[in-house]
């Protein structure tokens, strides 16, 4: 089974997370590290507070990466498993996040699941689903997963560059290449 993460690999939050921080804070996090974004004299909790505010606000804007669909098709087709997608946005979103996948029709395409799990649980999570395989854009997250899946894909974003993986993790540009990599190697 193959699992994957949501945001900045299914879709692109990062145009909304830059809006609702150059409106709130007048401050742009720029694209180059949107896991430890940080703004002067803004605590914590304010920062994670406008990141669930730009999914509400700006929910309409945040689109799949161009390849999205086509490369969920080709994977269910080839894994014939069901679309499994593990994210760290909190619970309280589960309605609108269910809707914006269906709208944006990324799903259904086939059946799927989503569950929901912090960056620190995901490791928990994949290992209790048994799953094989994990998409993700976050480089501790795959590397810190890596040791409990086949493979990990590591979609390669701004935020990721230029730093070491685990041996098992593949880095890719497209969710395509997954599906490509998939449709020779899954058996």
């Amino acid at each position: 089974m193959i699992g994957f993460d949501l945001d900045g690999t299914l879709f692109d939050t990062m145009t909304a997370m830059r809006q609702i921080f150059l409106s709130k804070f007048n401050y742009d996090i720029g694209d180059t590290n949107c896991y430890d974004i940080s703004v002067p004299d803004i605590k914590p909790k304010y920062i994670v507070y406008a990141i669930h505010e730009a999914i509400i606000k700006y929910n309409d804007q945040i689109l799949p990466y161009p390849d999205t669909k086509i490369a969920l098709k080709k994977i269910v087709k080839i894994t014939k498993q069901p679309i499994i997608i593990i994210t760290a946005r909190n619970r309280e979103l589960t309605e609108l996040t269910t809707h914006q996948l269906c709208k944006k029709y990324i799903l259904p395409i086939s059946p799927y699941k989503i569950y929901w799990a912090s960056s620190s649980q995901k490791k928990e999570m994949i290992m209790n689903l048994g799953l094989d395989y994990f998409v993700e854009d976050r480089l501790r997250t795959a590397n810190d997963c890596a040791p409990f899946l086949n493979r990990v894909f590591l979609l390669t974003r701004p935020w990721n560059w230029g730093r070491p993986t685990m041996p098992n993790v593949n880095r890719t540009r497209y969710l395509t290449d997954v599906a490509d990599w998939l449709k020779i190697n899954h058996g």
